[in-house]
């Protein structure tokens, strides 16, 4: 146990580098850390989405983006997704509340049309599925959180342990 020990100390340690990407945020929590194989997604100048993948690699003013290299300064804004419990069930309401409210719509005339009856939606119906897809269509934007980069700055930073020589 004492040679292997004397043994590790002796061999030369390797400089390992250790590079993440920073978004400098104002509050409780000062800065937001991306690593290598971490899933983000960014919206870059003259697009109207958001990319989402993984990080392959982070170089000095860049980084692989699934296979693609993105400039720092060609990155407009970054989408956090909220992942506790209570935003993941929001987000699910967000998606389904509209399509419920589409849904009980169209059963609702259909039901209408077999049976003869007109209006084929009442306005109380109307009202209710109107509420539920508003409903979804409000909670939905709780579930995130962008950070453009104008405000909050996006910057590459390199923690390297070198050896002493």
């Amino acid at each position: 146990m004492l040679i292997a020990l004397s043994l590790l100390f002796l061999l030369p340690a390797a400089a390992s580098s250790q590079k993440f990407l920073a978004l400098e945020k104002y509050g409780r929590i000062k800065r937001l850390r991306f690593y290598v194989n971490d899933k983000i997604n960014v919206k870059l100048n003259n697009e109207n989405f958001f990319r989402s993948g993984y990080i392959n690699e982070l170089g000095d003013t860049s980084f692989l983006l699934e296979g693609e290299s993105i400039l720092l300064s060609k990155v407009n804004a970054i989408r956090i997704d909220k992942d506790k419990r209570g935003s993941v069930f929001l987000r699910s309401l967000g998606v389904m509340l509209p399509l419920g409210g589409a849904f009980f719509l169209g059963i609702t005339a259909g039901n209408s049309l077999i049976n003869h009856s007109y209006p084929l939606v009442s306005e109380n119906m109307c009202y209710v599925t109107g509420a539920m897809a508003a409903t979804g269509l409000l909670l939905y934007p709780l579930t995130f959180r962008v950070y453009h980069i104008r405000h909050h700055p996006l910057k590459i930073i390199d923690v390297t342990i070198a050896p002493q020589k």
